[in-house]
């Protein structure tokens, strides 16, 4: 969604940002647009979900297992100069009834569940995650603030569109919860991604 209000980059003649121009309505409204529309082209979010029950969706599993608790739909990504793909600041919100139980948010692609669990599993720097023991909802503190994609995971597996030497970049977000025994209704509260475009 677009928050700059021509939805598009103004252009300014070279005289017009002269010293001796003086700031009026029209300049100061355009320039507050291009600071919005470099905004939005520069860290798109990749999830954004809150739930506004009472208690959410729960899930529970064996112990040790991880369970799938959401995915986003898949986005297209942008890169770097260098070829990879921009970190993603992530968010998770969650509680349990009982016991403790962790969460862990996968920057991930494809559309393959056993893929995105094998992510998972790997809890290497496409991985964050956050525990909780208690039945208040509440954002969790994650072991990682930026997840990144490993390369060889986004050049082998996010192509939706290939011609020549050409491939379109596609990943998603997925939420996976986990426990090591005596937990009960795992509630999964919230989940925010973001592209981190800063240095």
């Amino acid at each position: 969604m677009s928050t700059s209000q021509y939805r598009a980059h103004i252009r300014f003649d070279t005289a017009q940002l002269s010293d001796h121009d003086p700031v009026d309505t029209d300049l100061a409204r355009t320039l507050r647009n291009n600071a919005l529309h470099a905004a939005d082209t520069h860290g798109s979010t990749l999830a954004e979900w809150v739930t506004v029950q009472s208690t959410g969706p729960n899930y529970s599993g064996a112990a040790n297992e991880f369970v799938l608790v959401y995915y986003s739909p898949s986005v297209l990504l942008r890169r770097n100069a260098n070829g990879t793909p921009y970190p993603w600041r992530v968010h998770l919100a969650g509680s349990v009834s009982s016991g403790t139980v962790s969460f862990r948010i996968v920057a991930t692609c494809g559309n393959n569940s056993t893929r995105w669990l094998q992510d998972a599993l790997a809890n290497d720097d496409a991985c964050a995650t956050g525990s909780t023991s208690s039945a208040t909802a509440a954002w969790l503190a994650l072991d990682k603030t930026l997840i990144q994609m490993p390369s060889e995971r986004f050049h082998a597996r996010d192509t939706r569109i290939h011609r020549g030497d050409v491939a379109v970049p596609y990943g998603r977000v997925a939420v996976f919860a986990t426990h090591t025994g005596g937990w009960s209704n795992a509630f999964l509260r919230g989940v925010y991604a973001a592209e981190y475009c800063g240095v």
